[in-house]
């Protein structure tokens, strides 16, 4: 497996102001709405509230609660203008990794999800889009499991790098096209 090791974006200690900007495991760019203290039934526990940077016309309401302490697992800085650059040039260089096994190849990409790290997100992507290509010249598609990480982990880097490198979205894969071919 390929991992860079040097994009780490691990440190959450100092974020979680309102107005920051943060990325959630499961994808996508989010701002730090207020913290809170709520009681759901197991006694008053401290909240980062989430709302979605980019509007999804699907879920113009969503906020996510994330517990305070679970902070660290759950949502990381979003990377500087430099780190984005560097992972737009490695991007190239990246080398796919593939398990036939869905099963297997579903724990493996959550390890590689789970570890919060931006490099490994672009493994999982660059892995799953080479299989998209390889599948579409014989007329087959990506099944659901894999075509839903793909798309997901995708808008999230994209909306990442357009965060940290001051762009529109819409540009952002124009501008890994150009950098990497």
């Amino acid at each position: 497996m390929f991992i860079f090791g040097i994009i780490s974006l691990r440190k959450v200690k100092d974020m979680c102001q309102i107005g920051d900007k943060v990325i959630h495991i499961n994808g996508g760019v989010f701002e730090v709405s207020e913290i809170k203290i709520m009681n759901y039934g197991f006694g008053d526990v401290k909240y980062i509230c989430l709302k979605p940077h980019f509007v999804d016309p699907i879920n113009k309401t969503l906020t996510i609660y994330v517990p305070f302490d679970k902070k660290d697992e759950l949502i990381r800085p979003i990377m500087t203008r430099a780190m984005a650059l560097e992972v737009i040039e490695k991007i190239k260089s990246i080398e796919p990794i593939w398990y036939n096994e869905a099963k297997i190849r579903k724990e493996k990409f959550a390890l590689l999800l789970n570890s919060h790290e931006i490099d490994n997100i672009c493994i999982i992507v660059k892995s799953l889009y080479v299989k998209q290509l390889e599948l579409e010249e014989n007329n087959k598609s990506l099944n659901l499991m894999d075509y839903d990480y793909l798309r997901k982990l995708k808008k999230g880097i994209e909306e990442e790098l357009a965060i940290s490198l001051n762009i529109p979205i819409e540009e952002v894969g124009d501008l890994i096209a150009k950098t990497i071919s």
